[in-house]
């Protein structure tokens, strides 16, 4: 069931629909101009064509139409002028130093500017192949620029079509990918967890959660037609996606002392029902997901309220029979997991009704008003082009190593001349990456999958006669190459491969050997020189990174926590103002994840210690602080207390503490403890309750009314303490941490939290 779902959720994914298309406006054009007899020119426009079609995205369609537009243009002068340097040697290796630093450094304008930057790379590395003759290096370049506008229509074509399926596409995959977060969760329930695989699944998880949220919410909030929609679809997947990312929280709240649960509940089998109904609820949502993917609506599943039901009369009937004094505080626990998931439960409910696009939706205002806050700006100037042009910038380091690398391919295909010599350089190309455990992954899995890909098509050519089945094959490999390049880039390049030998098999039928034995060859050379460059030219190491990472999250978790617990003591925040401050801490900690797994992939000797317990606890403290803001919705009303103010403010200034020592300029780690948390005011006063409560159980007394107001205290006084213990654990850790570790250059006083 599980491989039929996947199988269903690729085949409506964006990833495959954007595979066909591509596959679409490159084939046809070679297609049609065969046809002709006219094979050179239809690879032209074919060229043209995919190296457009790679920056077409997803994403809001007047991005795409932009970055398109300055592709076509790019590419055909960059053909020409590549084209007119050709004759010249040192000229030629001159002009491709210059535009690859200049065409690398696009980057800095995002990645759909560094895509387009990327492909006149690759345009300006194919120009350097003397099959095109001197005097059609114009007709050439229009060849190119025609290949650009024909996808570019196709694309737009398609939009107007179904203007939908993008949104559809990206938001049923964040939907998929947040129930795969709720089965990590799941993990948790299970007897005798393994706590650190289960933490960094979901650290891994939420990576990609975040870079999904973020991709929707370029698609919807920076479409005008989705905020200004008047119609049931545009509205509803508006307020599909709100839903999820507060769904998505309550996700997060879920957060509880799992050692404490299974000591006190393991025999009694309630955490394992409970984890069943996670699991049922993942399912649910991911076949929601599905749905919204395919175009087609789903039915809830009633069996889960059943399931709920069992659970809370078990529940009930275990606190009657069993509870006792000491394990109170585990029954409360259990009472809000509970809640949790009936929340969880109508939340999906609503999915499932948003999901059949109804009539009479009304966005809320925060959305509509407030939704340019929640998705960032470029900066298309050239002073941040002149700013970035220093030792200090990262993209710098990786324009420069483009350039040593280009160079060099340049020099060893001009003394060897292999019989694609072109080969070579595009190897480097698609190897370096600005962060040298990115080029280490993608040149391992380059040479594993041109192996592979040689292999499969030479079995493909050996027992293959029938050249239709032979174009059929082709037609496949290049979907499937095109639709994982982002997501398996492994597979990709087999398929890659695969599509490479059999169209020059169709184009010029030769000695298959040959071919992949050239194409083996040029791989490895391009590898070991994208390897060279990238770990000894200016190489960029995550770990020298990382610290900015980590500043970034203590300072995001620590504004989270401030907004979160003054509904305690104040006035709440807007709702938009938590929803910002949930967004950053989001990012960060997903930025910090993906440095930190980036790192492991690094020498060791570049890595420094106890990070991964430092980012476990990150991600601990993002949960528990998510916890404490849906119950100051909840009950911030009901237990509004100026007692609550030195609990908060001991709390923020261990997380402020936390900071000052990462930075260098905090005190020393024995006086960042003003006072035991226990002797805050409500502390006590909670004491004093729980006191009170176990009296009462002892008495007999298990349905006293005031257990309702102790219990929302206690969970609300739980995640204070929680967030406190994690902040004195992140500060011992950072101490620890900075003894072995030079401070951070450039911090300053002024840049200390007091």
């Amino acid at each position: 069931m599980q491989t039929l779902r996947s199988f269903k959720q690729f085949i409506s994914s964006q990833y495959l629909s954007y595979g066909v298309r591509i596959t679409t406006g490159v084939l046809l054009p070679s297609l049609i101009f065969y046809q002709l007899g006219q094979m050179a020119s239809g690879m032209a426009i074919s060229i043209g064509a995919l190296c457009v079609s790679l920056t077409d995205t997803p994403g809001p369609v007047h991005h795409r139409r932009n970055a398109m537009l300055y592709a076509i243009g790019l590419n055909s002068v960059v053909a020409i002028i590549i084209g007119l340097c050709r004759p010249y040697p040192l000229v030629l290796a001159g002009m491709i130093g210059l535009m690859g630093w200049f065409l690398s450094m696009f980057s800095i304008y995002g990645s759909r500017a560094g895509a387009v930057g990327a492909l006149a790379l690759i345009i300006m590395v194919l120009s350097i192949d003397d099959r095109i003759p001197m005097e059609a290096i114009y007709q050439h370049a229009l060849l190119l620029m025609a290949g650009g506008a024909w996808y570019m229509l196709l694309s737009l074509l398609l939009y107007r079509i179904k203007p939908y399926a993008a949104a559809q596409q990206a938001l049923g995959e964040c939907i998929i990918e947040t129930a795969r977060y709720m089965q990590d969760k799941a993990a948790f329930y299970s007897e005798h967890p393994a706590y650190e695989q289960a933490y960094r699944n979901l650290m891994q998880e939420q990576v990609r959660i975040h870079q999904l949220q973020d991709q929707v919410r370029e698609i919807l909030f920076r479409t005008r037609s989705f905020i200004r929609d008047t119609t049931p679809k545009g509205r509803s997947l508006l307020l599909i996606f709100q839903e999820l990312v507060d769904l998505f929280e309550h996700i997060m709240t879920s957060q509880q002392n799992y050692p404490k649960l299974h000591r006190h509940f393991d025999h009694t089998g309630i955490l394992n029902d409970m984890q069943a109904i996670i699991y049922a609820l993942a399912e649910e949502l991911e076949e929601i997901g599905t749905g919204l993917q395919m175009n087609r609506h789903t039915f809830p599943n009633r069996h889960i309220g059943h399931l709920l039901q069992e659970t809370e009369q078990k529940f009930q009937n275990l606190r009657a029979m069993a509870l006792q004094p000491e394990s109170l505080d585990g029954y409360i626990s259990l009472r809000h997991i509970i809640y949790n998931l009936k929340e969880i439960h109508q939340r999906i409910m609503r999915l499932h009704r948003l999901e059949r696009f109804p009539e009479g939706l009304k966005l809320p205002p925060d959305l509509t008003e407030d939704y340019h806050q929640f998705v960032g700006r470029t900066d298309f100037t050239f002073e941040k082009l002149k700013d970035n042009c220093t030792l200090a910038s990262n993209q710098f380091r990786h324009a420069l190593r483009i350039v040593v690398g280009l160079l060099l391919s340049l020099g060893v295909a001009h003394l060897f001349q292999p019989g694609h010599a072109y080969w070579i350089l595009l190897t480097v190309l698609t190897i370096l990456k600005p962060a040298f455990s990115i080029s280490k992954q993608r040149n391992i899995h380059r040479i594993s999958g041109t192996v592979a890909g040689c292999v499969l098509g030479g079995l493909a050519l050996y027992f293959i006669t029938n050249g239709i089945v032979l174009f059929i094959l082709m037609v496949a490999a290049m979907i499937v190459s095109y639709s994982l390049l982002q997501k398996n880039y492994f597979v990709s390049v087999i398929g890659i491969t695969i599509y490479v030998l059999l169209a020059f098999h169709f184009l010029h039928p030769s000695d298959f050997t040959q071919l992949a034995g050239d194409r083996i060859l040029d791989t490895l050379i391009g590898s070991v020189i994208a390897f060279l460059v990238s770990r000894f030219v200016l190489p960029n190491w995550e770990s020298e990174q990382i610290e900015t990472y980590m500043q970034d999250s203590l300072l995001a978790l620590r504004d989270y926590f401030d907004k979160a617990a003054a509904g305690f003591t104040g006035p709440m925040p807007h709702i938009t103002t938590l929803k910002l401050a949930r967004k950053q801490v989001f990012v960060t900690l997903a930025n910090l994840s993906d440095a930190f797994q980036r790192m492991l992939n690094e020498p060791y000797n570049k890595q420094p210690e106890a990070l991964h317990a430092f980012v476990v606890l990150q991600h601990s403290l993002g949960s528990h602080i998510a916890s404490l803001s849906v119950y100051e919705r909840a009950y911030s009303e009901q237990l509004r207390n100026d007692e609550f103010t030195p609990l908060v403010e001991q709390v923020s200034r261990e997380l402020g503490n936390a900071y000052n020592i990462m930075t260098g300029t905090g005190l020393p780690l024995a006086d960042t403890s003003m006072t035991t948390l226990q002797s805050q005011p409500m502390m006590q006063q909670l004491a004093q309750l729980m006191q009170q409560r176990a009296d009462e159980l002892n008495a007999g007394d298990i349905n006293n009314p005031s257990r309702h107001s102790i219990s929302k205290l206690k969970v609300v006084l739980d995640q204070f303490e929680l967030i406190y213990a994690l902040s004195k654990d992140t500060t011992h850790l950072i101490s620890r941490y900075r003894q072995k570790v030079a401070p951070i250059k450039n911090s300053t006083p002024e840049t200390a939290l007091s």
